[in-house]
């Protein structure tokens, strides 16, 4: 009964591929982490895909990744998207012509994209939030959440987006705000992201010099009641980007986000009197990815790091602590 019933889950899979996928070459999807909701081109019903399931996708077809969910779209070979939580993706083609690939999708929400060595695009047209990408990096992520500052982060290769008249390079970010679109370099780092980025609009550095060499404590907020999410070694330099009222924690942009440590044991630049002032209450709300799969981490170390550099963002489910609100 169980071979009959993989068989037919099999079958399924293929047929309803296939409507989808006249003429034109397939992609399949992995979904990673909880279940993703899936609408088949050509009809209104849309269906749960579950953790491990594998189905066939292509032009037509809208997949939405939920609170929690994660997929991994791998176009022939050609180039893989991971869908982060809360994502949409709607393909409007996918296709091969004379060695080159043709792609056309819309996106809402936060993606990465990994191209095959060689990979070459006879069209290219990717619709993201105030970005239009027309020309894909080697490795590229894009934040493009409606309702925040948005963002395309350019690890490897050269980036093309619409109305910009020369392509974003490797080691760069383009922030879509309230001035309209400005290219941000990230110098002398390991990864890049959106915290990285911010940190280079209104900043100062400082130097770890604590008492004894203890370790600097991170923590969620300006205050000890808050929970500690990470440490600093001393006599490393750290970014600052803002003071609380009471003038005793700073905001430091560390690893992919943001935390906060006391004034004291801190050698500061001369410019650090400048920074700006937020609430004692003022609490973060670092991205946290559970459960992470070691075929994801192309995607994600880029921009996250790696998991043993990362501990805030990589996260297990016997240890999650839910980020503060």
């Amino acid at each position: 009964m169980k071979r009959i019933w993989i068989f037919v889950l099999l079958m399924g899979v293929f047929l309803g591929g296939t409507a989808a996928q006249a003429d034109e070459l397939a992609a399949t999807l992995t979904a990673i982490y909880a279940p993703l909701d899936f609408l088949r081109t050509e009809t209104s019903d849309s269906f749960r895909i579950r953790p491990g399931q594998l189905i066939v996708v292509g032009a037509g077809d809208t997949i939405s990744t939920g609170r929690e969910g994660r997929a991994i779209i791998d176009f022939n070979g050609l180039f893989q998207i991971l869908l982060f939580p809360q994502a949409t993706l709607s393909i409007h083609e996918f296709g091969f012509d004379d060695g080159t690939a043709r792609f056309s999708a819309t996106l809402v929400g936060r993606a990465a994209q990994v191209n095959a060595a060689g990979t070459r695009f006879s069209r290219y047209q990717l619709a993201a939030g105030a970005f239009t990408i027309d020309a894909p990096a080697a490795v590229f992520g894009i934040w493009a959440n409606s309702d925040e500052t948005q963002y395309v982060m350019v690890w490897d290769g050269n980036l093309g987006v619409v109305g910009q008249t020369q392509p974003i390079p490797a080691g760069s970010g383009l922030r879509a705000g309230d001035s309209g679109l400005q290219v941000v370099a990230i110098p002398q780092t390991d990864y890049i992201n959106p915290a990285r980025l911010e940190a280079t609009r209104a900043s100062c550095t400082a130097q770890v010099k604590t008492v004894d060499d203890l370790n600097l404590t991170v923590r969620f907020g300006p205050g000890s009641g808050f929970s500690a999410i990470g440490y600093i070694r001393p006599n490393q330099d750290i970014t600052l980007v803002a003071i609380n009222e009471n003038r005793n924690r700073y905001r430091v942009q560390r690893f992919s986000g943001f935390g906060w440590v006391e004034t004291g044991g801190l050698i500061l630049s001369p410019d650090c009197d400048r920074l700006p002032v937020l609430s004692n209450l003022f609490s973060e709300s670092n991205e946290q990815f559970l459960q992470v799969e070691d075929q994801e981490l192309p995607f994600l170390t880029p921009f996250y790091g790696p998991p043993e550099e990362n501990l805030w963002f990589y996260r297990t489910l016997d240890e999650y602590i839910p980020p503060l609100s």
